[in-house]
């Protein structure tokens, strides 16, 4: 075979080398895409054990934590999730507005410049409305953030519209593997 760039023959041994390697690199991938759906599978059965099996099991005889023969502790605490659906984000920001608690939404307003924009950039800091360019004005909630706030109403007993913020509460057994 002839080297494309500089008209060489590429001996039958390079090519040969070349081929073991994007073989090699096939059977990596492959590898890799088997070991993450395998490491998928895996978690998804850790999350049942850990936060449906074992918490069940322990709650069902009244139990919120134990301690193993071999000193390992097992406690169940409730956990907290939540997320705004993109569809109901509207709905989710207008109701924290209505109760006050619009503190929680951070605001970014962005503008993009092209290249030798840097004087315009500038001055539309200071004037973005006047100069006619049409930001990017994006409103969200930090998921830390939201979690907290989901967490503290729930256990206040305060209204709060689980639906609009995707609340999912559950409980999780943590393990403390024993000292020694």
């Amino acid at each position: 075979m002839t080297n494309e760039l500089t008209g060489q023959e590429v001996s039958d041994d390079k090519l040969r080398s070349i081929a073991h390697l994007a073989n090699a690199q096939l059977a990596y991938e492959g590898m890799v895409a088997k070991l993450e759906k395998q490491l998928e599978d895996v978690n998804a059965r850790l999350r049942e054990v850990r936060e449906t099996l074992l918490p069940d099991a322990m709650l069902e005889v009244g139990m919120s934590s134990f301690t193993l023969a071999d000193g390992t502790k097992i406690q169940v605490d409730k956990f907290y999730q939540a997320k705004i659906p993109d569809d109901k984000q509207s709905f989710a920001f207008a109701w924290l507005r209505q109760t006050g608690n619009d503190s929680l939404i951070k605001r970014e307003v962005k503008c993009l410049f092209g290249k030798g924009e840097d004087a315009e950039a500038a001055r539309a800091i200071q004037v973005l409305s006047t100069m006619g360019f049409n930001p990017a004005d994006k409103s969200s909630v930090h998921p830390q953030t939201l979690k907290s706030f989901v967490r503290e109403r729930i256990e206040n007993g305060e209204e709060l519209p689980t639906e609009l913020f995707g609340v999912y509460v559950g409980n999780r057994a943590k393990l403390t593997p024993a000292k020694g």
